[in-house]
């Protein structure tokens, strides 16, 4: 791609199996930091078939993070198919949440468990 004006814009996006998820069985796509010319974003896409805990305790991350869950059909991406569990870190509540939504967590929030 590089033999054109914009081919060094053009970056691969490296299909993978998820390391840190067994429950996760599709390949997913993993993109970030030196593939991206410096600039400071790690995007992965994964595609969930199955209910499992993504995080079991409350942790902080030092870079902001967005989480985003939507369905896999772009026609009906607000239907998950499922339901979204939100468990306070402070209260240990469960939340039932919306089927299509964002988590947006500024760099040394803890999310939740």
């Amino acid at each position: 791609m590089a033999n054109n004006k914009y081919g060094k814009y053009i970056v691969p996006a490296p299909i993978m199996q998820s390391v840190m998820f067994p429950q996760i069985k599709a390949p997913q796509i993993n993109i970030g930091g030196g593939q991206l010319h410096g600039i400071a974003l790690t995007m992965n896409w994964s595609y969930l078939t199955e209910p499992f805990v993504m995080v079991d305790k409350s942790h902080a991350h030092e870079f902001d993070q967005v989480i985003v869950f939507l369905g896999g059909d772009p026609t009906t991406s607000g239907n998950l198919a499922g339901k979204l569990s939100f468990i306070s870190a402070r209260n240990r509540k469960s939340t039932s949440l919306p089927p299509l939504l964002t988590f947006a967590y500024p760099g040394g929030s803890f999310t939740a468990r």
